[in-house]
């Protein structure tokens, strides 16, 4: 599913993301990955989280990484901060193999694609 984020109310559409779904924003090259649980938050609290954890990441992580890594990894998050303010469209898709993810509203805003049976059966193996 893909939702195309114009404007800053866009970020306010609820996202149900389902244990096996992975979430993709392919201006930034970036992904939240399936994780095994259940996230319903907004796009914008969705991508809050992501900072804070990243974040956190690089702070715990003082000195099994290099300054190069740390350095990537505050880039990401300058980033998604600034998508936050919407400066130009971009693309939240969702990638869920069970079909169990879903937003709300669920309107004519949201492209839904279905995968090939074959090609479902692939992502689940």
């Amino acid at each position: 599913m893909t939702v195309k984020v114009d404007q800053v109310s866009d970020l306010w559409r609820v996202c149900l993301k389902s244990p096996y779904a992975r979430i993709e924003i392919p201006e930034l090259e970036f992904e939240i990955s399936a994780d095994g649980k259940r996230h319903v938050d907004s796009l914008y609290n969705h991508i809050a989280s992501a900072v804070y954890n990243l974040g956190n990441y690089v702070q715990q992580a003082n000195t099994g990484l290099s300054d190069d890594h740390k350095n990537k990894i505050m880039d990401t998050v300058i980033a998604l901060n600034v998508f936050l303010d919407v400066p130009k469209p971009w693309t939240w898709i969702v990638h869920d193999p069970s079909g169990a993810s879903e937003f709300k509203p669920m309107d004519d805003a949201i492209e839904v694609e279905y995968p090939e049976p074959e090609r479902l059966q692939q992502q689940q193996q």
